[in-house]
């Protein structure tokens, strides 16, 4: 217990340790508030520069186009781009892992498939081509179903693989 100090004409009790130590609390709640504030702002729970990733690049045969962070039960997409030099006959396979999909409720996929098969780790999507040499978009728009840290692979059937993890959130 601090002891009584007159100053003017009142007696306070001050314990100036103690007093500096709660400054110092606070400027470290202040900080962490701030990392918080600039984290959410940056993409970390939500919309932002951290939440959208791609996998692959502008000169692979596939790109992958997805949230790095989720949330559970919200909608969501994958978007797979096709080059078009991947697109070479009148049918396009892309398989996706079983695995991930099984943590997933997929509500679309565009263009719808012509096909869905089942194959050792993945599912194989089957797209019909229109216009072969053209690049090809598929969107998979989806809400997983539960949370924590989720890895997943889109491959071509006779190409590249590209893997990808997300965090979700309850």
């Amino acid at each position: 217990m601090p002891q009584p100090k007159r100053v003017g004409s009142l007696e306070i009790g001050q314990d100036i340790d103690f007093q500096r130590k709660e400054w110092r609390a606070q400027r470290v709640g202040w900080v962490v508030m701030a990392l918080i504030a600039l984290a959410a702002l940056a993409g970390l729970m939500g919309n932002g520069v951290l939440a959208r990733a791609t996998a692959g690049d502008a000169t692979d045969p596939i790109r992958l186009e997805y949230a790095r962070f989720d949330r559970m039960q919200s909608p969501s997409s994958l978007q797979v781009e096709i080059a078009g030099e991947a697109v070479a006959g009148e049918q396009v396979e892309l398989l996706v892992d079983r695995e991930y999909l099984q943590g997933v409720q997929i509500e679309k996929v565009v263009p719808e498939p012509e096909a869905v098969r089942g194959a050792a780790d993945d599912l194989v999507y089957v797209f019909a081509v229109d216009e072969p040499g053209q690049p090809l978009t598929v969107s998979f728009d989806l809400r997983h179903n539960d949370f924590g840290a989720k890895s997943g692979r889109v491959a071509l059937s006779d190409g590249p693989t590209l893997e990808f993890g997300q965090l979700v959130y309850p």
